[in-house]
């Protein structure tokens, strides 16, 4: 690439052409690139995690562990890390018990034609008034989707917030395993606040993990949206949750689970005169 051939000893162009490579299908090249940019830095997480997964695809498991292994004993924090492990650990654990991934998959207890699924979860007393206690983003400083008269927390949410990662996780993940049919790994959560005005955007909540084909993670990501106040449904836009392609319009109550395949766009829109908080995370079937 040009990057490599303006800085021959960059390792960061070499991490970059890998994953360019790993997302082209281009297995044999991206492993030189990704273990030159190792040679060159060896303490980098991110592509010892990249390596992984290229070593998953090649059939080497047991190396891709001790890749991963080696990116969180470095950066127990390290973007994607303790995911990639979990899917990882998920696809060994049913090797070893003769469960094809394709299999699994494709047989999950829910199909595409049945999402949105929709379940229930008595919302505690006091949790809103805890959410408008604790940080938002500035969002004209993040491009994300949701806009206008909001607030969202980042994507880490429980992992902030011991007290609702202890009221919240395992329900949610209990949940969301009874209606899949899967073992569950909670990735991502984050708060939303809608005020009147607020909207959020048509998007949906595809990871960069599934631009590499071979790596066939397609259909394992979901997330979930728990509202826990629906606000005023009285007027011209009451917050539903508009799915695209096939169209389908959720008007939410108080306590409602959704869940639904990550790739699926979605969009919301609202106009009540009081809030409506959800809390969102992203889940991988594992």
């Amino acid at each position: 690439s040009m990057a490599i051939k303006l800085d021959p000893e960059s390792a960061n162009a070499y991490f970059l052409q890998g994953i360019i490579d790993l997302e082209s299908d281009k297995l044999e090249e991206a492993e030189v690139s990704l273990r030159k940019s190792l040679e060159l830095d060896h303490e980098a997480p991110r592509c010892y995690t990249h390596l992984s997964i290229l070593l998953h695809t090649k059939g080497e498991d047991l190396l891709a562990k001790e890749s991963i292994d080696k990116a969180l004993a470095i950066d127990p924090n390290c973007k994607d890390g303790k995911l990639l492990q979990a899917i990882l650990n998920g696809r060994m654990r049913d090797k070893r018990f003769g469960i094809p991934h394709s299999s699994k998959r494709n047989n999950t207890k829910i199909i595409e034609q049945q999402f949105p699924v929709t379940l229930q979860r008595p919302v505690e007393s006091g949790l809103v008034n805890s959410l408008h206690d604790l940080e938002s983003l500035d969002l004209k400083k993040h491009n994300l989707p949701t806009k206008g008269n909001a607030k969202t927390s980042r994507f880490t949410l429980f992992k902030e917030n011991r007290w609702l990662k202890d009221l919240l996780e395992s329900d949610l993940i209990s949940l969301a395993e009874r209606a899949i049919g899967t073992n569950i790994y909670l990735d991502e959560s984050w708060f939303t606040i809608l005020s009147g005005g607020g909207y959020v955007k048509k998007h949906n909540h595809l990871s960069p993990l599934e631009r590499i084909k071979s790596f066939d993670v397609q259909r394992q990501h979901y997330a979930l949206v728990y509202y826990l106040e629906v606000g005023d449904q009285s007027g011209k836009e009451p917050g539903c949750l508009k799915f695209y392609d096939p169209e389908h319009v959720l008007l939410p109550s108080a306590g409602m689970v959704v869940i639904f395949p990550a790739e699926r766009y979605h969009s919301v829109r609202y106009t009540g005169t009081t809030d409506r908080v959800i809390i969102g995370v992203n889940l991988w079937s594992v």
